[in-house]
């Protein structure tokens, strides 16, 4: 089950920051924006004042187009030169770091932390919203060992035409209260991605038992936090970055 993704039913863009930082908020449901193109509009979303998508009664409306270049702020190659180059940095630190996170999570696999990085601006970019993200890793690693474990409970079940029932009804039971998780404020896109992450996690690191489930947990919520650390990194510096730069506006 590599590759387990979500889908997302409502989203917003929320202005959080006075330097004009936006991000890409979701409340997650079962529902019809695939993961994949989140992620493919969370850049833009990180670049515009402006809302290219709204709610209305409950559905996702999305504008004909982007936001014109002309309606949002913007910045002259040489700033752009300065977050990119502090972005890098940042980056650079990042696998510089991972000479010695292995230590602590007990295996190498930085690319948790680089997805959990993303996932804090799906958070909200504040600092509750990444304890959110690191609790719905956590709900999603623990949803996955209910799942495998599920498996081998129903494994007397037949495999017509190749079809995995048990698989299929395993994950079936357990989608169930994931989602209504929800109703308890846990971020489900972010224990989805969890999820998905330790199945990646187990099928790359040969994982079998409670053994091998809490050796892969380990290092995902390791990565996860170092990622997610990484993230309100990125927001703080950004953030009094180009509020430096709106006063700079304002004062001319």
């Amino acid at each position: 089950m590599v590759g387990f993704y979500t889908f997302f039913q409502k989203l917003q863009l929320l202005r959080i920051l006075p330097g004009r930082l936006p991000t890409l908020c979701t409340r997650p449901a079962v529902g019809c924006l695939p993961f994949s193109l989140a992620l493919r509009i969370l850049p833009i979303c990180l670049q515009t004042n402006s809302d290219y998508a709204t709610m209305q009664n409950g559905v996702l409306v999305f504008s004909r187009s982007f936001p014109k270049r002309s309606d949002v702020m913007q910045l002259t190659k040489n700033q752009l030169a300065v977050i990119s180059c502090c972005l890098a940095l940042q980056a650079f630190i990042l696998v510089v770091l991972n000479a010695f996170i292995p230590i602590l999570a007990g295996a190498d696999h930085i690319w948790v932390a680089f997805q959990a990085w993303a996932v804090y601006f799906l958070a909200g970019c504040s600092a509750k919203g990444g304890v959110k993200a690191f609790i719905g890793y956590a709900t999603g690693i623990a949803a996955s060992i209910a799942i495998i474990e599920l498996i081998g409970v129903l494994s007397f079940l037949p495999s017509p035409a190749g079809i995995n029932l048990a698989m299929a009804l395993a994950v079936f039971i357990v989608v169930i209260p994931a989602i209504m998780s929800e109703a308890f404020k846990n971020m489900v896109p972010a224990l989805f991605i969890g999820s998905g992450a330790f199945f990646g996690l187990s099928g790359l690191m040969g994982a079998e038992g409670w053994s091998g489930h809490l050796a892969v947990a380990r290092v995902e919520l390791v990565y996860c936090a170092v990622g997610l650390l990484f993230g309100y990194i990125t927001v703080f510096w950004r953030g009094k970055y180009e509020a430096s730069l709106s006063k700079k506006e304002d004062s001319q």
